[in-house]
């Protein structure tokens, strides 16, 4: 699936940790640190969404914004403002909001690209997890943790399709504990195809408006920054800095996807 193109302007400050969560998202950044550049290209090729800071908006002269009206006229790219929009302008535009976020702003991509799959953020993770069903307790380790659901690695060969679990899942780097309801969706058998893992998806159902953000929060944490909270071995680092210290421990990389 060819990946969306968004041309960004902004401050140049905000550039290295949005750039950062855009690009593992799956997104095609190309910043801009002046409009004049972006405009300029604007002549070349039409991306599918373009985000604008509104103090860059307030720089663009009144010729400059009749040329920007003309190709967002073309309905083949989609303006985003975000930050301080001031005063009416003469064409449609979609508000992210007082900052830049990159959850949101793949949330409102969703809604506005037709090529872009309403798909739910996941990303591969090493977490410990608890999973209970009824007085039944299992031990795993969460590979990949979502929005909408997580992938267990367990045995758990006694748990069916359509059953619920009740997980806990410590959420580390942002020093919480998710405690949600999930349904089992799907279950992987060993065989030496998939070298021999084992485990099942689980979506979760629906829960609090807290729980979600709580989620959503660690996500955003996880794709701005490079802490990695698992050695080598498989083990789990105490923090970011005992990482980055042992010889034993190398850092990995965050893969984010969409399911």
């Amino acid at each position: 699936m060819k990946r969306p193109t968004i041309y960004a302007c902004f401050d140049e400050a905000l550039r290295p940790d949005f750039e950062r969560g855009a690009h593992r998202i799956g997104m095609n950044l190309q910043f801009f640190p002046r409009h004049k550049a972006l405009f300029s290209a604007l002549s070349r090729k039409l991306p599918d969404l373009l985000l604008f800071s509104g103090e860059m908006l307030r720089r663009v002269r009144p010729d400059d914004c009749s040329y920007l009206k003309s190709r967002l006229a073309t309905g083949s790219t989609h303006l985003v403002l975000f930050g301080e929009v001031q005063g009416e302008w003469p064409f449609p535009f979609d508000y992210l909001g007082p900052q830049l976020d990159v959850i949101e702003l793949h949330q409102l991509m969703i809604t506005r690209l037709c090529k872009f799959p309403r798909r739910h953020l996941r990303m591969s993770v090493k977490l410990p997890g608890l999973f209970y069903q009824g007085e039944r307790c299992f031990f795993g380790e969460i590979v990949s943790l979502g929005t909408g659901g997580a992938f267990i690695r367990a045995g758990m060969a006694q748990i069916g399709d359509g059953e619920v679990l009740s997980l806990h899942i410590p959420l580390l780097g942002v020093k919480k504990e998710l405690e949600v309801e999930g349904k089992v969706v799907y279950q992987i058998h060993p065989t030496p195809e998939n070298n021999y893992l084992q485990g099942i998806g689980v979506t979760f159902t629906p829960t609090d408006e807290l729980r979600s953000e709580l989620l959503q929060n660690y996500i955003r944490h996880a794709l701005i920054h490079d802490e990695d909270y698992v050695t080598a071995d498989g083990g789990l680092t105490s923090s970011p800095a005992t990482a980055s210290t042992s010889p034993r421990r190398s850092r990995r990389t965050r893969r984010v996807a969409l399911n």
